[in-house]
């Protein structure tokens, strides 16, 4: 879901900056998020990443939820690399 939205910015491509990205946010049971880091990686890349998991909203509601909690954390890391 989120790779489908996954940029690679011109200037990352230009400079041939290849990368992991880690995320964290939480999903509540609309499949909103909140809460929402990005971390690692180079600082050109950070943003696109933040827009690729923003651009997949909603998310589909975790099956733990239905039961167990108002909302679930879920870390993701996206790796960049040139092909």
């Amino acid at each position: 879901m989120i790779q489908s939205h996954k940029h690679y910015p011109y200037s990352a491509r230009r400079r041939h900056i290849e990368d992991d990205i880690q995320g964290s946010f939480l999903v509540d049971k609309q499949g909103h998020i909140s809460d929402l880091h990005i971390t690692g990686g180079s600082s050109i890349l950070r943003p696109s990443r933040r827009l690729a998991i923003e651009d997949s909203l909603p998310f589909p509601m975790p099956s733990i939820l239905i039961v167990t909690a108002d909302a679930v954390t879920v870390y993701h890391a996206i790796s960049t690399k040139l092909i």
